[in-house]
């Protein structure tokens, strides 16, 4: 490029895409979803499948709803009951098919980790509510393929 084209690159190019974050800007959580789909390509893990499971009524002194999630991938299954805490926090109490699996989950850019007990069990405390995904390893040497759950909105 010579002088004069940059100096119009740089006079124009600014404008139209002022213009067209105006007019077509970039739809709400398209990053995250690109994120996602670059990650799960990247480690060429397994995909869980979401099932569909509906929200239940537990025993409790009030209204309280218990939502139950459950993700379903080749190698193993992930089952999560969300309960609402003090202050709009979540418990994520979890159990996944494979004693001893380590369990990643991720909440926007933080990203926390438990080991199941041999039983399979495993419990997440104070998580905020937003997008999740879980990365999920059978042991603890992480040799083996992931399984990554697709994003849920808690």
């Amino acid at each position: 490029m010579n002088t004069a084209e940059e100096e119009f690159a740089e006079l124009v190019l600014p404008q139209v895409r002022d213009l067209w974050a105006r007019l077509d800007p970039v739809p709400a959580g398209l990053t995250d979803d690109i994120k996602y789909a670059l990650t799960v390509r990247l480690l060429e893990a397994e995909v869980a499948e979401l099932m569909q499971v509906p929200e239940m009524a537990t025993r409790a002194t009030g209204a309280d709803l218990t939502r139950s999630i459950s993700f379903t991938g080749a190698s193993l299954s992930l089952m999560v009951m969300v309960t609402e805490q003090d202050e709009g926090m979540l418990r994520l109490d979890c159990w996944v098919t494979v004693g001893g699996a380590v369990v990643e989950l991720h909440v926007g850019d933080t990203v926390r980790e438990e080991t199941a007990d041999e039983f399979g069990r495993l419990v997440f405390t104070d998580v905020p509510s937003g997008t999740i995904h879980f990365i999920t390893w059978s042991d603890a040497s992480r040799q083996d393929r992931p399984v990554i759950t697709p994003n849920v909105e808690l």
